[in-house]
């Protein structure tokens, strides 16, 4: 729209008037009389060819940053939901893998009771297991509270948390 000023300006114009008395009849008369005119008129300003290229070039420029920043915010958006996804598996398997090893430290745990109430192990072997027992206990609810928050995460990044 801005390169519009490198070229002339074409306007068009007509008008009727019905009038009494009508002021382009000569000699005038208390008559009603119709008139008519018809015009084309070709406008063009140097000025405007000069001023038209940089006011172009400065929209074109606006024109690009936008679109460079849309591409912006849609990787920006691609990259969220991708590490919210990622965070997300990774969540799951530390749930997975805290699991396998609760299960691993009561047995353990298990053993070093039965051992110490048998006189064949010692409290500092019970005592070890107990607190290896309760760290993965800790561990493994740190793992569902990280796979919760991993998941709202996630809900957030697609949109799914506006209603």
């Amino acid at each position: 729209m801005q390169r519009a000023g490198n070229y002339p300006v074409l306007a068009g114009y007509g008008d009727v008037t019905y009038a009494n008395p009508n002021q382009r009849r000569i000699p005038q008369t208390q008559d009603w009389f119709p008139t008519w005119a018809l015009g084309a008129q070709i406008t063009w300003s140097p000025n405007d060819l000069v001023a038209a290229g940089p006011q172009a070039a400065d929209l074109e420029s606006r024109a690009s940053a936008l679109e460079a920043q849309k591409y912006a915010t849609r990787d920006g958006i691609e990259l969220e939901v991708t590490q919210a996804y990622q965070a997300v598996i990774e969540a799951d398997t530390a749930i997975t893998t805290t699991t396998q090893q609760l299960a691993s430290a009561e047995e353990g745990y298990r053993v070093a009771r039965e051992l110490f109430n048998a006189g064949r192990g010692t409290a500092t072997t019970l005592i070890d297991a107990e607190t290896a027992l309760a760290q993965t206990r800790f561990e493994h609810l740190n793992a569902k509270v990280d796979a919760r928050l991993a998941r709202i995460r996630l809900e957030h990044a697609v949109g799914r948390d506006v209603k």
